[in-house]
């Protein structure tokens, strides 16, 4: 039997976001994130970027950014683990 492991939100962790936006007339900044790419689409820009998550509650402030910035998600992925003591704001 092959054994599963539990995935948590509440551990820390690089995380991908992949965002939606109809234009960039805004300001794209975004503290601290990592923009890998933007690609322009006919009707907006795609988003991909990496942020260091350090557990569930700051998870869900960089969400409430995202939303507040009038972008939309299209993925959120945990690319990998990291040490606590690593994390850089």
């Amino acid at each position: 039997m092959e054994k599963s492991q539990l995935y948590s939100f509440s551990a820390p962790g690089i995380y991908r976001f992949v965002i939606f936006r109809k234009n960039l007339g805004h300001n794209l900044a975004m503290e601290n994130w990592h923009i890998i790419n933007t690609e322009d689409i006919s009707e907006g820009f795609i988003i991909n970027a990496q942020k260091a998550v350090k557990d569930q509650a700051h998870l869900m402030g960089l969400i409430q950014e995202i939303y507040d910035k009038h972008f939309t998600i299209i993925s959120i992925m945990k690319e990998s683990d990291y040490k606590l003591s690593n994390y850089e704001n």
